[in-house]
């Protein structure tokens, strides 16, 4: 992912995306072939719904994988995950 770090930034950039951490266990290195990729993000107050699925869609065709993307969560689950989670 690191890799392709300038085109998911311009995606999300495009889409009102901003702060993409990665969490799970790509994260944690842990990934195989079946792993889906958590992704906890930012969003701008003009982002829609429909941003943030296209935000999604956009990063399952560049990396080739399913992509979970979390905007808000739990503040206690949100803090675990922000403490396991690689800034992108």
């Amino acid at each position: 992912m690191r890799a392709m770090r300038s085109q998911i930034l311009r995606l999300a950039a495009a889409r009102g995306v901003s702060n993409i951490r990665v969490y799970g266990s790509v994260a944690r290195g842990t990934a195989n072939s079946e792993s889906d990729i958590d992704l906890i993000v930012d969003v701008e107050p003009e982002c829609s719904l429909i941003d943030l699925a296209g935000f999604q869609l956009d990063m399952e065709e560049l990396l080739g994988h399913s992509v979970d993307v979390t905007t808000r969560v739990d503040s206690i689950i949100r803090r675990r995950v922000e403490e396991q989670s690689v800034l992108l």
